[in-house]
């Protein structure tokens, strides 16, 4: 694995200051030209791809492991996500996401609870995992690595911050800037059960492998089978009459 580059940031009230680049290997020659390599330059062309990819689908597999030099399994289980032009869908574990540019509705079945919000733009989309450029503002230092197949941009938050993560390390996919792994370090470890259903302070990750399906159709849940306008209120369908119900 080659280290490419690292980047720290340093945000003040107004804008955004570089205080340090460190360039150990950042340019490759292209047609004669010198291209710098940075995550801003990788997560760009990676939000180029799904922008002219508008239609999505994959199965997601997730997996909540302590411990990364020697990598304990706390717990795994599966997903799957449906991207058509602007409507998502998102489905982990036991709970459901609808996002897009009017309704987010997250559906926990296990809680057997609904929250649903109006979204007024595209920024409100946070849920969106392949969104990766949208992370940028977040995080105060950049590093990148590359192996033959990948682009590892790994994004670290400041020392003190409102985010339930401490950093996100995305693998891009070098031939599409496709992005393939996620993995992300979670807050506040302490707070979260381990193997044995005992809480620790070992550092937990949670890794969330993206496997793009291009043999099956999966047909986009409509949000009318969960919710409906009733009386001019947005309202469980007859199917989640149980489920509580939250309105933002």
């Amino acid at each position: 694995m080659k280290i490419l580059a690292k980047l720290s940031i340093v945000k003040s009230n107004r804008k955004t200051i570089c205080v340090n680049f460190l360039f150990l290997l950042i340019f490759q020659c292209l047609h004669s030209q010198v291209e710098v390599v940075n995550a801003e330059s990788i997560l760009t062309k990676s939000k180029s791809y799904y922008e002219n990819n508008p239609n999505f689908q994959a199965s997601l597999e997730y997996t909540l492991f302590r411990s990364p030099d020697q990598p304990i399994v706390i717990d795994r289980y599966s997903g799957k996500m449906i991207k058509n032009n602007q409507d998502l869908y998102l489905k982990i574990h036991q709970t459901e996401f609808f996002i897009n540019y009017n309704n987010y509705l997250k559906i926990n079945h296990e809680e057997k609870a609904m929250e649903y919000k109006k979204l007024m733009t595209q920024s409100d989309l946070k849920q969106n995992p392949i969104e990766v450029y949208s992370y940028l503002k977040y995080f105060s230092e950049q590093e990148v690595c590359e192996t033959d197949s990948f682009w590892i941009c790994k994004l670290i938050t400041p020392k003190y911050t409102q985010l339930s993560y401490a950093s996100i390390t995305f693998y891009i996919d070098k031939n599409n800037y496709e992005v393939r792994k996620q993995v992300i370090e979670l807050m506040a470890p302490g707070s979260i059960r381990d193997e044995k259903g005992n809480y620790s302070v070992d550092r937990k990750f949670l890794e969330t492998k993206i496997n793009r399906d291009i043999k099956h159709d999966f047909n986009l849940p409509e949000i009318s089978n969960y919710i409906s306008s009733r009386d001019g209120y947005m309202k469980p369908s007859k199917d989640f009459e149980s489920y509580e119900f939250f309105n933002r």
